[in-house]
């Protein structure tokens, strides 16, 4: 993810009513999946969303169930939507009833771990017959099951397990899902495991099913998994396309690129040998990866489309192809989204040097895009929302509940907003992080241990590229208690302005980092700040 440099932060829009920091949970995103939410928080409505059905597209909640959503799925001919609970429910909720709730149509929670990135990661619909859950079970195995649909529930006692990934770590489990077009095979997205050394990194190893989409020809009631593609880092979401049949994987970057590949139609029918390589980690979307390619490495396929990070952009969030008829300027275009600034984006599939355009924003961590059976667009959230990409609608707007503040007060401002005429870089900075955070505490509970973490970066990023140099002593000697990567950050004087302080970054966003050594940093940071304030506030 690139972060803010200098002491304003962006805006997704501007005036109107100011926003919140929202609460999230730690899950998908690692415990500082909320900064975006802190960073845009003094950010305000320029123009608020409209009912106009010749407007801007928006998003519209139709869910709400209050956990984190991972996955949706449309049965057309029954107008039910099906939808995964990280947690491990699946519920199912009918399209068109405005009134009902979701119904409870699956529990697997007790055989669903869900520490890491793990969980109940995504499904697929094989019609009225079936649905296929990707989750990981007890010990962390990464599971694909069929269950047999009875009438728009789900039988609980008719499991059939397809397939069994052992001996995983708890990040980079992959999730995506899809059912071939003529229902001969199933498609499965498996992560490289978070590892890429020593040796030979996972998803180059032949000898693992890491970073690779799999083949399972459902032909056979016991599949043997046949490898189509490696070289992925975390394929959280595929998708066939409507016209050529062709399959769409949205495999998350690292520090410098996200990317979308895709697997011709021919391959899918009939795997080739050695299997397709887009090249993680010696690649990173086109360019060079972190790890160097040996001499004899098969040759490395380019994505489809790459795009860097940038300013609030950090991780794809899965989509497809629009075939809806909700949004006709859309049509054939290839839809997807950021796990970061929760933008909803949309791209020209037929040029590869396409940059992906903001076509709609959630007020919430989004978790997934996805292009349904009908056509249009949903996307889920990390606080539970369930939404549709509709035309003319506002973008949702998503409840929060602060926890009282307990940092101390800053100095009163005066009348131009700052805090007084002495008042520091350092000042302000202190001053804004308490303003933004509204849940900070030097002393939090272990559930709020996720909210804090995210702290330590706002302050880094509304302090300019030069910080105060006791702040950066500090954190510098913190940093030695830190993972490596933060400790990297510290080492190049964490300059906002070094793509390599922004990749590192990056790197803790999605979930590496010790909550305690963060805390340690974000209470430095803090205290340095408001002893900047004129009368030493702490």
């Amino acid at each position: 993810m690139a972060w803010p440099r200098g002491p304003q932060p962006p805006c997704r829009r501007s005036g109107g009513r100011p926003r919140r920091p929202r609460r999230t949970a730690r899950g998908l995103l690692g415990p500082l999946a909320a900064v975006l939410l802190l960073v845009v928080a003094a950010c305000g409505d320029d123009e608020a969303g409209s009912d106009d059905p010749d407007g801007a597209p928006g998003l519209e909640e139709v869910a709400s169930l209050g956990s984190i959503v991972t996955g949706v799925a449309l049965d057309e001919g029954a107008g039910q939507l099906y939808l995964t609970e990280r947690d491990g429910r699946v519920q199912r909720l009918a399209v068109d009833d405005e009134d009902g709730g979701p119904t409870e149509v699956l529990d697997v929670a007790a055989e669903t771990t869900t520490d890491g990135e793990r969980g109940l990661l995504g499904l697929a619909l094989d019609g009225s017959e079936a649905v296929f859950l990707m989750s990981t079970g007890e010990g962390g195995d990464i599971l694909v099951d069929r269950y047999a649909r009875d009438g728009d529930d789900l039988a609980a006692d008719s499991r059939t397990t397809l397939l069994r990934i052992g001996d995983r770590t708890p990040g980079h489990n992959g999730g995506g899902l899809a059912l071939a077009p003529d229902g001969s095979a199933l498609f499965v997205g498996v992560g490289d495991a978070a590892t890429i050394g020593p040796g030979t990194p996972f998803a180059q190893d032949p000898t693992l099913l890491a970073g690779v989409v799999l083949r399972l020809d459902l032909a056979s009631a016991t599949p043997e998994p046949e490898v189509v593609a490696r070289g992925l880092r975390n394929p959280w979401r595929l998708s066939f396309d409507p016209g050529s049949g062709d399959l769409w994987i949205f495999d998350v970057g690292e520090t410098s690129r996200e990317e979308v590949d895709r697997i011709p139609a021919g391959d899918l029918a009939s795997p080739p040998d050695p299997p397709l390589n887009f090249g993680w980690p010696y690649r990173e979307g086109r360019i060079e990866g972190p790890v160097e390619a040996p001499e004899d490495v098969v040759p490395l396929l380019d994505p489809e489309h790459e795009w860097e990070h940038r300013p609030g952009r950090c991780g794809v969030a899965g989509g497809g192809t629009y075939g809806g008829t909700d949004l006709p300027a859309l049509t054939g275009m290839l839809v997807t989204g950021d796990l970061c600034s929760s933008e909803v984006l949309a791209l020209d599939p037929d040029d590869p040097d396409a940059e992906p355009e903001a076509v709609a924003s959630a007020d919430a961590v989004l978790v997934a895009v996805q292009v349904v059976s009908d056509g249009e667009v949903y996307a889920t959230t990390q606080t539970g929302e369930v939404l549709r990409l509709v035309p003319g609608a506002p973008t949702a707007e998503v409840a929060v509940t602060a926890v009282p503040a307990e940092a101390p007060s800053p100095p009163a401002p005066d009348d131009d907003g700052d805090a007084g005429p002495e008042a520091t870089p350092g000042c302000r900075t202190g001053q804004e992080l308490v303003r933004l955070n509204e849940t900070f505490v030097l002393d939090p509970p272990p559930e709020e241990v996720a909210t804090q973490a995210d702290a330590v970066l706002v302050a880094l990023a509304a302090e300019s590229a030069d910080p105060p140099p006791e702040i950066a002593d500090e954190l510098a000697v913190v940093a030695r208690d830190l993972p490596p990567i933060l400790e990297q950050a510290a080492t190049l004087g964490w300059d906002l302005d070094d793509p390599r302080v922004e990749g590192l970054i990056t790197r803790v966003q999605r979930g590496t980092g010790d909550d305690a050594a963060l805390l340690d940093a974000i209470t430095t940071v803090v205290q340095f700040s408001l002893a900047e304030c004129p009368g030493g506030d702490r």
